[in-house]
């Protein structure tokens, strides 16, 4: 059996550590013969699927097309300079319109007639000459890098339009235009990973689609209604016209089902393994850790992002009202978690940082006595 998985989401967090063990977990399948991993071209250079180009039934490509990715870059900086040339050439034009000779001369006729001496005369006029030829010159001069970029910009877009040709040539015109089938042409199962907030994918072919949460559709204030309900509509698409749904709980399953009207024996479950710790362990690193955030011998963990799901806020409160918070203070890591260094008035953007920033200070809880951040802490994997 050949399988596609489609997973072009540059995701954080625990997506993408998901999607590296059930990888290595497919490849030890040995009905599984190959496995086609589509990845999003921002995550050429990830760190977390490294460990995937070692495995050996597993063939790695990038969506969109990564050369067409950089080609656009490129175009896009061409595009700004051509802009900011035509600007300057217009300021130019505007400046040649303001010192226009004959209008002067015209205007300042009785200026002219009080100057006796014709050399003063001609040293004017001659400047005002000069100045518009020096305009003229630097005109042309922008003209000149326009249509050099011009040329290299109408090279750019021809190798674009020519991979992209190349991209969704296909041989059977019922699947022209679609990206999953062009990739996944010689495997006979399609597997959608993530399909939260990527667009919906259609395919000929037997597919498979994880649903890892229902956290947008229960707490929509992390992305804002109009988000939540276009989320809706695309998870809507996704859970009726894929082959197969799975989830990792049953409560996952109960609230999918509530939420679409969907039959309990549309959703499979497939519980997630525990975690096995030795994977991810820090031993002899612990003191580095410490030492590196000043943290005291014993503290709390909580690594989580900060979504309003994760419920930093009651968790925040509990600990102010802790009685041993300094000697047992809290240790945040994950997304979003270094706007908490921020203080009023200089609030972070994002709605639930503000507001847990608010919260921290109106608690007076200190920074490096109750509670500690450390960012975004970066754990490697083994592959087992």
């Amino acid at each position: 059996m050949k399988v596609l998985i489609w997973f072009p989401s540059n995701v954080k967090g625990g997506g993408p550590r998901l999607f590296v063990n059930l990888v290595s977990a497919l490849s030890r399948i040995k009905e599984i013969e190959k496995l086609k991993i589509v990845l999003s071209a921002e995550c050429k250079n990830n760190e977390y699927f490294e460990g995937l180009k070692k495995i050996d039934s597993v063939n790695i490509y990038y969506y969109p097309n990564s050369k067409i990715t950089e080609l656009k870059s490129e175009a896009e900086v061409i595009e700004g300079k051509i802009s900011d040339l035509t600007k300057g050439i217009s300021e130019l034009e505007h400046e040649i319109a303001k010192i226009n000779l004959p209008e002067i001369l015209e205007k300042d006729t009785a200026f002219f007639r009080k100057i006796a001496n014709p050399l003063v005369l001609l040293k004017l006029m001659s400047r005002y000459i000069k100045i518009v030829g020096d305009i003229k010159h630097r005109i042309g001069n922008k003209q000149d890098e326009i249509n050099k970029l011009s040329v290299e910009l109408n090279d750019i877009l021809e190798k674009e339009k020519k991979l992209r040709f190349n991209e969704i040539k296909i041989k059977e015109e019922k699947i022209r235009g679609n990206p999953v089938d062009l990739y996944g042409e010689d495997c006979d199962v399609v597997y959608f990973f993530w399909p939260h907030f990527i667009e919906f994918q259609e395919t000929t072919r037997p597919s498979v689609c994880t649903f890892q949460d229902v956290v947008i559709l229960d707490f929509p204030e992390n992305v804002g209604g109009s988000n939540a309900k276009n989320f809706f509509e695309d998870s809507q698409k996704w859970l009726t016209e894929t082959t197969i749904i799975a989830t990792s709980s049953n409560y996952i399953k109960s609230r999918l089902q509530d939420l679409f009207n969907l039959k309990s024996d549309s959703i499979i479950v497939v519980p997630h393994r525990g975690f096995v710790m030795e994977y991810f362990s820090i031993k002899g690193n612990a003191d580095k850790i410490r030492g590196k955030y000043n943290l005291p011998k014993e503290y709390i963990v909580y690594p989580a992002n900060l979504g309003f799901h994760k419920n930093h806020y009651n968790l925040l409160i509990a600990q102010s009202r802790f009685k041993y918070k300094e000697k047992y203070p809290l240790v945040l890591f994950g997304n979003f978690t270094e706007y908490i260094r921020q203080s009023p008035p200089d609030y972070p953007e994002l709605l639930n940082c503000a507001r847990l920033v608010s919260l921290i200070n109106r608690l007076k809880l200190g920074q490096g006595r109750d509670f500690f951040h450390l960012d975004m802490l970066k754990m490697k994997m083994s592959l087992h």
